[in-house]
């Protein structure tokens, strides 16, 4: 069956994040692809993404015009913002209280989901990402740092939420 989409990733297994992704591997790929198209006519051209340090919208757009790239994948710039596709229509930058909604809205998830199963503890790796970048967030970070339970850490954030 023909590949529709492949991605290449701009490092090896071996490098992980050590590094910073070398984007001429896409490149590479890109131009393997095209010269296997011009040999096969009539084929399926699959798309190639590339990834690794796609660090925004704008980063990933520049980065596939620069390597001749379909398009991108999206890792580790996701983790705690999203709002990351928001990028796409309009310059975005959340709001305190888009940060706090949204962080209230995956804790619940998380405790229907698997607050039977999981420790609340693996929530707290979220708390900074989403709690900085407005005044209060370190307090408001330092305090739910503290608890150990889903329906606290809801109440004080929809208390924070709402006092402002």
């Amino acid at each position: 069956e023909d590949i529709a989409v492949l991605t290449v990733h701009a490092r090896t297994r071996k490098e992980m994040s050590k590094i910073e992704a070398n984007w001429d591997y896409v490149k590479t790929v890109v131009n393997m692809r095209n010269d296997w198209a011009d040999k096969n006519p009539g084929k399926i051209i699959p798309l190639i993404f590339g990834n690794g340090d796609v660090v925004s919208v704008e980063d990933g757009f520049d980065k596939c015009e620069k390597y001749n790239a379909d398009g991108a994948m999206i890792g580790r710039a996701m983790f705690g913002n999203p709002w990351f596709f928001k990028d796409i229509e309009e310059k975005f930058i959340p709001t305190r209280e888009d940060r706090i909604n949204t962080l209230i809205r995956q804790v619940e998830v998380f405790d229907r989901e698997l607050g039977d199963v999981k420790s609340f503890a693996v929530m707290k790796k979220f708390f900074k990402t989403y709690m900085n970048g407005f005044e209060d967030a370190k307090d408001i970070r330092e305090a739910i740092m503290n608890m150990e339970k889903a329906e606290e850490v809801v109440n004080f954030l929809k208390e924070k939420a709402d006092t402002r």
